[in-house]
């Protein structure tokens, strides 16, 4: 099964519906890393209280908490 490459607002309404599949999300170029990494990290929680597979992964620059994907299976 394919990945679906979406953005993180599109990505909350995909895992409010419910709806099934693979999809990736990536900060988009110019966006403050600090800020969605945050959010990020919040529609992981979000996705795994739902009971769906998600998983933020560390970014290679910048250090600390900052991530720079997130992947949901729903």
């Amino acid at each position: 099964m394919t990945s679906k490459e979406i953005s993180i607002q599109v990505l909350r309404q995909v895992i409010s519906n419910g709806e099934t599949g693979n999809y990736t999300c990536a900060p988009e170029i110019g966006v403050d890393l600090a800020t969605w990494s945050w959010q990020a990290k919040e529609l992981e929680t979000f996705a795994k209280s739902k009971g769906y597979k998600a998983q933020s992964h560390p970014t290679a620059i910048g250090g600390g908490d900052l991530v720079d994907l997130l992947v949901v299976r729903i």
